[in-house]
C-alpha cells in the first residue's frame, strides 16, 4: 500500500485493478527481489503480509526512489 499524506492508504494494483500480490522468499537467507510494473507518488509505505510458515517476520527496503 502506499500514501502521500501517511493517513489514507491506496492498495497497489496491476492495470486491471486488481490487488497486486508480491513474492517473499522461501527461506530466511535468500533476498527475494520485486520490481514494481509501474511507479507511484508516495510518501509512505506499507505491507501487509497474507501468509507465513511457522512465525511471521518480514523486513523491506524501497530502492530506487528520487
Amino acid at each position: 500500500m502506499y500514501s502521500r499524506d501517511c493517513v489514507i492508504f491506496n492498495t497497489y494494483t496491476h492495470k486491471n485493478r486488481s490487488d497486486m500480490m508480491f513474492s517473499a522468499n522461501v527461506d530466511g537467507d535468500r533476498i527475494r527481489l520485486n520490481f514494481l510494473p509501474y511507479p507511484v507518488l508516495a510518501r509512505c509505505a506499507r505491507v501487509n503480509p497474507t501468509d507465513w510458515h511457522d512465525w511471521i517476520s518480514m523486513a523491506f527496503e524501497i530502492k530506487g526512489c528520487d
